[in-house]
């Protein structure tokens, strides 16, 4: 028993990032001066997240207007954070001592995003879009929701003589 149960060896890897930083835009020239990344103005600043914070309602588009034509808005460039990320990765190990000196077999399991939590991009940013505040594409920029990095299990053996 004590071979078999003794000197694994775990490998654990931990990817957290925040989220980054966007730039809530009108969607059309309010500014009537054609300059890129226009913003709107935030009317509540204590409501920019609903209570119910999802996939299809990241942003309350309750919180930001339109600026008056001919006028910047009042919310700064790259002022609102998007989700974070986090992803787990696991790999455990055991080298076994077989058939005399110099022969050793290596078993492993390697568990990438071992949760498989997803990990969601920003959400729509376009103030004048219909999907507006939501979530349509994952942390690597995919269209449609899938888990980002899926969960891999991957075992392998190695006979090294």
């Amino acid at each position: 028993m004590r071979r078999v149960a003794s000197d694994w060896q775990i490998a654990p890897i931990v990817i957290i990032r925040s989220g980054q930083y966007i730039t809530v835009v009108p969607g059309t020239d309010r500014a009537l001066t054609t300059a890129p990344a226009q913003t709107v103005n935030l009317v509540n600043p204590a409501a920019v997240f609903p209570a119910n914070q999802s996939l299809t309602g990241w942003l309350n588009p309750a919180a930001f207007a339109q600026p008056a034509l001919g006028t910047y808005g009042n919310l700064g460039q790259n002022s609102i954070q998007g989700p974070g990320m986090f992803q787990l990765n696991v790999a455990l190990s055991r080298t076994f001592r077989v058939w005399g000196e110099g022969r050793t077999l290596q078993v492993r399991a390697d568990v990438f995003n071992l949760p498989n939590r997803l990990n969601p991009g920003n959400p729509v940013s376009n103030l004048a879009s219909s999907t507006f505040g939501q979530i349509l594409s994952d942390i690597s920029g995919n269209n449609g929701l899938d888990a980002g990095d899926p969960r891999i299990i991957q075992l392998a053996m190695k006979f090294v003589f």
